[in-house]
């Protein structure tokens, strides 16, 4: 009996690899639309996990109750309760997702800071 999840079905078809070039200039950019919002801290990990959701979301045909779904890593090391030995060496990370309906992406969509 394993541990099952929709989240991970796809197959080659659905699948699109794009390559997003963000200098640091961008990403100061998007932190900065972000400081107008409602989010209190934007750290550059959340500006660029957001604006490639958007990208996803904005390039599917529009289906306003299909659900949109990102994948991203977490690193969970300063989170580890007994603390990690200082001499452990591997990479302590948790995948995680987030998944909503495309009219809720679209009501944050039409926030300003999500302007490129």
């Amino acid at each position: 009996m394993g541990f099952e999840s929709r989240v991970f079905e796809a197959s080659k078809d659905e699948l699109d690899f794009k390559v997003f070039e963000l200098t640091s200039d961008d990403i100061l950019s998007l932190k900065e639309k972000a400081k107008g919002s409602t989010v209190a801290h934007a750290t550059s990990s959340n500006v660029i996990t957001a604006h490639i959701w958007r990208c996803k979301a904005s390039s599917a045909l529009y289906n306003p109750t299909r659900l949109s779904t990102i994948l991203y890593a977490v690193n969970i090391r300063s989170r580890m309760n007994p603390p990690l030995s200082k001499v452990y060496a591997g990479n302590v990370v948790l995948t995680t997702y987030a998944t909503t309906k495309y009219e809720e992406l679209e009501k944050v969509l039409s926030q300003a800071w999500w302007r490129w």
